[in-house]
């Protein structure tokens, strides 16, 4: 590698650490970072079982998070004790988290496509607002697409190599996976078609291929058992109490319930809580999209807020590179190579959007935009293009990119790109945490503070200077409460989480006629 490459890949991995940290400093607490650090630290206490309904999206990766709290407490007071006891503390594991992703995803589209490839892919990772909003965070959706993300660069790289190394390699990334995010299941059946499918194709034996993939799958179950403290193994289904109507049934089945399964009890308790809540939605509410709410998933919701909340030059890259790569296939080795990050890509997009009722926030989805990069990377596998115009679309596209990138900051959670052009309008097409996760609270009391009059969340309509929540205007977390604020335009924001209206008298007067605000 060059010195000037050398050069850019580290200015561009220091943007990114650099960014967070100024962003971390901006961003209050949210609403699930307390219970994932809180996890973490019973899980490296020897406690990694369930015990309440919020368990089901907590992973053992929080550990991660929870070490620096952990340490503290056998610090003396003072200020190291106080440091590491911080949630800016707890949030340092997952910066370096999105840094290794970088890392990642540069190294994958260098090693397919050449230097300027892995350059374009590691310069869309250090301007993309949405892994930002989450890369500070103390949570685990960037641990999850780092997973993903390495579970399949690495099945890549054994494809490519003989010997067993590359396959433990790819077993401990898949096993990484699992200890991220329950859906990382997923990746399984996959990784086998893919496999199956390059055999058939190659008119190779499966039994060989086969043996090996199964090597990299005992190594992963050996890293999922570890990572869940091997917790009370080899228990029978019919011995769990299960919440899923799926694992009722297996643990009533009299020849199933009775076998032992080879898998940490804990892992099984997330996972049937998780498939529970993802299915009959207890934790996760209602789904709020273009201005209604929904019981169930809708169908396209992650398509749709992705068109709103990726840039503009990414998504015009991306179909610019899918109609590049159609119109040029013949030129790359599908079967060998793309079909690693392009198969994740069409199957998770496919299941987010149709499959996944779980449909709150982008930050699910981020387990796909790696793969998206790596296929813009393709664009220049021969290098920055020779045509003038070309390279000053490139050129405007990335500076209006930087220009989207620099103007959000620092409220990175609320991003839209300039399909909406005053982001405070952003509820009327998203909600929940693609907008407000609680993480505004400190600028929220800053501007109360600072502005005396006004009142926050009513319990019943006032006229004045009225300030609510975004997720309780949309109804995410409030019902019907603010619904008679909702012909009116907000007049300002909060940091883009909270709404700020002006009430007449008259206004306030007949929506207290209706009996409107009373709390559901």
């Amino acid at each position: 590698m060059r010195r000037h490459e050398r050069l850019a890949v580290g200015a561009l991995l220091l943007l990114l650490v650099g960014m967070n940290l100024a962003v971390m400093s901006r961003t209050s607490e949210t609403l699930d970072e307390r219970f994932h650090v809180d996890y973490g630290r019973r899980l490296l206490a020897g406690h990694p079982e369930r015990i309440a309904a919020f368990d089901s999206s907590k992973m053992p990766v929080s550990a991660a998070n929870a070490l620096p709290s952990v340490i503290a407490d056998s610090l003396p007071a003072g200020l190291w004790k106080n440091r590491l006891g911080g949630l800016a503390a707890a949030r340092l594991a997952t910066v370096g988290a999105a840094a290794l992703l970088a890392l990642v995803v540069w190294a994958w589209a260098r090693r397919l496509y050449g230097p300027v490839s892995g350059g374009v892919a590691l310069f869309l990772c250090a301007f993309d607002p949405n892994l930002l909003a989450h890369s500070h965070l103390a949570t685990t959706d960037v641990y999850t697409a780092l997973g993903f993300t390495a579970a399949f660069w690495t099945a890549w790289r054994a494809s490519r190599a003989a010997g067993l190394r590359p396959l433990f390699a790819h077993g401990a990334a898949l096993g990484f996976a699992q200890l991220t995010k329950y859906f990382a299941l997923l990746a399984y059946p996959l990784l086998a078609a893919i496999e199956a499918w390059r055999a058939r194709r190659a008119r190779r034996p499966l039994a060989p291929v086969a043996g090996r993939w199964a090597l990299a799958l005992a190594v992963s179950l050996v890293v999922v058992a570890a990572g869940f403290r091997f917790d009370r193994p080899l228990r029978a289904a019919a011995t769990f109490e299960f919440w899923s109507k799926p694992f009722q049934r297996l643990a009533a089945t009299p020849l199933l319930g009775a076998l032992p399964i080879p898998l940490p009890a804990a892992y099984l308790e997330g996972l049937d809580m998780a498939l529970d809540a993802e299915r009959e939605r207890p934790t996760y509410g209602r789904t709020y999209l273009l201005g209604r709410l929904h019981e169930k998933g809708v169908p396209g919701y992650y398509l749709i807020a992705a068109l709103v909340k990726v840039p503009l030059p990414v998504l015009i890259l991306g179909a610019v590179a899918l109609a590049g790569y159609v119109a040029r296939r013949r030129r790359f080795a599908f079967w060998d190579d793309e079909v690693y990050y392009l198969a994740p890509l069409a199957a998770f997009t496919l299941y987010l959007n149709f499959y996944y009722n779980a449909q709150i926030g982008i930050r699910h989805a981020l387990i796909v935009f790696p793969f998206g990069y790596l296929l813009i990377a393709a664009l220049f596998v021969e290098g920055w293009p020779e045509a003038r115009r070309r390279r000053l679309a490139l050129g405007a596209l990335a500076l209006w990119l930087v220009a989207s990138f620099a103007a959000a900051y620092p409220y990175y959670i609320p991003y839209f790109n300039e399909l909406l052009p005053d982001r405070k309008f952003g509820y009327r097409i998203l909600s929940d945490s693609n907008v407000d996760w609680g993480q505004a609270t400190g600028e929220l009391r800053a501007w109360l503070a600072a502005h005396p009059e006004a009142v926050y969340a009513p319990q019943t309509p006032v006229a004045g200077r009225v300030v609510v929540s975004v997720n309780g205007l949309t109804g995410v977390v409030a019902g019907e409460r603010f619904a008679w604020l909702r012909p009116l335009s907000p007049v300002d924001h909060v940091a883009y989480s909270y709404l700020v209206f002006e009430v007449s008298e008259p206004f306030a007067a007949a929506a207290r006629a209706r009996g409107a605000g009373v709390s559901p």
